[in-house]
């Protein structure tokens, strides 16, 4: 009886160490990524210099003189598609927040307000 106690009670330390490690393992990807994006956020793009030899990751942001129309309309077409996104996000939290508003209303919370229909 003792030894199965002892037995479960190790599996119990086992498993909220490995939920720990499973924490800590997410916590390090998310860094990394964060790490990632504010690298890549940070990145110059710039045409390259005479004789100069590029790596095979280098080749996106260390452009030719000729390359430089296409990744602008690379660019702006990115920017386009970001910021129609953000206008989408941004109306499905106000339509979010107006529903949460009206269901507060409903439910009495707000009862005297005005800005309850």
């Amino acid at each position: 009886k003792e030894f199965g106690k002892k037995h479960v009670e190790i599996w119990d330390a086992l498993k909220r160490e490995f939920d720990k490690a499973g924490q800590l393992w997410r916590a390090q990807r998310e860094r990394l990524e964060k790490l990632d994006e504010l690298g890549m956020a940070t990145l110059r793009i710039r045409l390259r210099y005479d004789g100069e030899t590029v790596d095979q990751g280098e080749e996106l942001f260390k452009l030719w003189p000729g390359e430089v129309e296409t990744v602008w309309a690379k660019v702006n077409g990115d920017l386009v598609d970001a910021t129609d996104q953000s206008i989408v996000a941004r109306g499905q939290l106000k339509y979010l927040r107006n529903l949460e508003h009206i269901k507060g209303c409903k439910e009495g919370e707000e009862r005297e307000s005005e800005s309850c229909p």
